[in-house]
């Protein structure tokens, strides 16, 4: 495929057990807006009691913009296996738009995806393209809120669920590293989350794409108006129905979007902590010189020169700022007044590893009731009982 030709993704929706989850889905598709034609629609159908259903639903389901494929395994898949499956389509129409059966799609997903694959199709370190924006994280119990510098678009180094696209080359070079990895996803790697260790090797395809994107430092594009949001029904890896994962949708059809590369771009790592320079020095110390940790996740600060978190340490400190602003980074830059944020000296030469001494999440209680006070008291609470049902994300 030439670089002049432009790529028109395959929606791929990905289905199991949840008839009236599927139902949903492709009401939202067929409602869309699309700027092309001859779009192909598969329906991936893993087998299990419901499948006939599931079925059923696919085939009353009427696609008006290309061809509609149902396609049903005779036997049981398993999430990570039919997950692959469908990113390797993309080697057969170019990209492909990944889409589990309780996502649902905003009027202009298509237009984006469409606009950003064929911006991005050959840059290899743009790993893929997400549809969903995140607007809360759970393991640090706080809201996120990415700076804006006027794009549409933000860089972030970590996985990408509940709706992304993935496009021919780059999967291609995850596709030879995941099958030298299968059987041995790496033991560690400092920039990859701890909550990740925790979720299952043998069903979880996102852990092996963290790990992939934590050693290449490849990024997913972002939209800071999200494409996507999930209802996070019960299933196999739910146990409950929440709310937790539901963020607005975007109600942009326009076909004009502002992307940027990535030395332009806003950019965050696995840890939604920023990469690029929002700043050139704190207490004459350069930036990249200075481990970013607001959200009080990372674990191993070994090499940097200084240390800038919320959690509390037994290091020097140099100094400390309030958090009352919004993204929380902003503090730095005005300089917030307060003792939330702490910048500490880092002794030199020294293993600063502290991965077996915490637990998995992190929990900052200040950021938890400071976060409570201007985000829905349900989300939180939706957190709290996350974790008494012993919920971790295990995508």
């Amino acid at each position: 495929m030439g670089n002049y030709e432009w790529i028109k993704p395959a929606i791929c929706c990905l289905g199991y057990n949840r008839p009236n989850s599927m139902r949903r889905l492709l009401k939202s598709i067929g409602m869309a807006r699309y700027n092309c034609e001859d779009i192909t629609l598969i329906i991936s159908i893993d087998e299990c009691g419901e499948s006939d259903k599931v079925q059923k639903v696919a085939e009353e389901f009427n696609w008006n913009y290309g061809d509609k494929i149902i396609k049903r395994y005779p036997e049981r898949m398993g999430v990570k296996k039919h997950t692959m499956a469908i990113g390797d389509l993309s080697q057969i129409y170019g990209a492909v738009i990944y889409l589990e059966d309780d996502i649902v799609v905003a009027p202009g997903f298509y237009s984006f995806t469409y606009e950003a694959v064929n911006r991005y199709k050959d840059i290899e370190d743009v790993f893929g393209v997400a549809l969903y924006n995140q607007r809360w994280l759970s393991t640090a119990q706080s809201e996120f809120i990415p700076a804006y510098k006027g794009h549409d678009i933000y860089y972030f180094s970590g996985d990408i669920s509940w709706g992304q696209c993935w496009m021919a080359k780059q999967w291609k070079l995850f596709r030879k590293w995941y099958d030298a990895h299968e059987d041995c996803v790496p033991d560690y790697n400092k920039n990859v989350p701890k909550a990740v260790y925790l979720w299952n090797t043998k069903s979880s395809w996102s852990k092996f794409i963290s790990f992939y994107l934590a050693e290449t430092q490849f990024s997913y594009i972002v939209p800071y108006h999200s494409f996507s949001t999930c209802y996070s029904d019960k299933g196999v890896h739910t146990g409950i129905n929440s709310d937790q994962c539901q963020v607005p949708l975007s109600q942009n059809i326009c076909s004009d979007f502002k992307f940027c590369d990535y030395e332009n771009a806003v950019r965050y790592d696995a840890f939604f902590e920023r990469k690029d320079r929002f700043v050139n020095k704190i207490q004459g110390i350069d930036i990249n010189n200075i481990c970013i940790d607001l959200n009080g996740e990372k674990y191993d600060f070994t090499g940097y020169k200084a240390l800038l978190t919320t959690k509390k340490l037994d290091y020097d400190l140099l100094c400390s700022y309030g958090m009352s602003l919004d993204p929380i980074e902003v503090n730095i830059i005005n300089e917030t007044p307060g003792d939330d944020i702490k910048l500490y000296k880092l002794p030199e030469n020294q293993d600063l590893s502290i991965y077996k001494s915490i637990d998995v999440p992190v929990v900052n209680k200040k950021r938890i009731f400071h976060q409570i006070g201007k985000y829905r008291f349900k989300s939180v609470l939706s957190v709290l009982v996350n974790k008494i049902n012993n919920h971790v994300w295990s995508r």
